[in-house]
């Protein structure tokens, strides 16, 4: 697709109506994809490989969030530190650093913090860092890092328990990362997916020599979501998703 069809496809149906029952994710396109954005204090789990731009939709929906929705929020980072994750995130515009200074945002590094033990002890402090900032809107990335640990049912069974009970517990609407490998169907460690109330695929696939980058939402509980896949485009302002489904080009 030529970068003058491009534009022009992105630029359709650039608004969406506001619900006080959803939570936009500020990307015209995917609101509609998803009946306006997500229900307020859901767990969504956001899968893809690596590459795939996780970390940029968790970024974007939580700036999107502070600037034009007024809901702070928290961004957990398992992967890098929290200061290469501001550092990155500038190249969209996207000044984290700003947004903690006027206490509308808190990045929240626990890269070093990941063992069995400590499963409970991070989720605390997730727990604390939401209610000490308010927070309306949550960000972990990713929760493959955090369930390194995690070796049988039984465990994955209590990790559920545990970690649904905290999150209902911060009152956010949350965002979960998970990994999923190169030329593999399944999603992190196969136990991901059931404490999660709706399920979006961020696919990253060679075609023809290039890489094409396509969405689609197999879950959502509540909503009245499209089934279709959509290409989606990590620009310098962020990601775009295409209004036409791949099934219509």
């Amino acid at each position: 697709m030529e970068s003058s069809e491009l534009s022009s496809v992105l630029e359709m149906g650039e608004t969406v109506k506001t619900n006080e029952s959803r939570v936009p994710t500020g990307i015209a396109s995917l609101d509609k994809i998803i009946d306006g954005g997500f229900n307020v204090g859901d767990n969504i789990m956001v899968a893809g490989q690596p590459g795939a731009g996780k970390s940029t939709f968790g970024a974007q929906f939580l700036y999107n969030g502070a600037v034009l929705y007024d809901q702070t929020g928290v961004y957990v980072t398992f992967v890098e530190s929290g200061s290469k994750f501001k550092r990155d995130m500038l190249r969209f515009g996207w000044d984290f650093a700003d947004l903690e200074r006027q206490r509308k945002v808190m990045v929240l590094d626990l890269v070093q913090a990941i063992s069995k033990k400590g499963i409970e002890v991070n989720f605390e402090a997730i727990l604390t860092a939401s209610k000490t900032l308010n927070a309306k809107r949550l960000v972990i990335d990713s929760l493959s890092a955090l369930t390194t640990y995690i070796n049988t049912k039984a465990e994955a069974r209590s990790f559920v328990a545990l970690a649904n009970r905290l999150l209902e517990a911060s009152g956010c609407t949350a965002i979960m990362m998970v990994e999923m490998p190169w030329g593999k169907a399944e999603i992190g460690a196969g136990f991901e997916e059931f404490m999660a109330d709706g399920l979006m695929i961020l696919e990253s696939r060679l075609e023809q020599f290039r890489v094409r980058r396509r969405l689609y939402v197999p879950k959502m509980r509540g909503t009245n979501h499209a089934l279709d896949c959509f290409d989606f485009f990590i620009t310098s302002e962020g990601i775009k998703v295409s209004p036409v489904s791949t099934a219509k080009e």
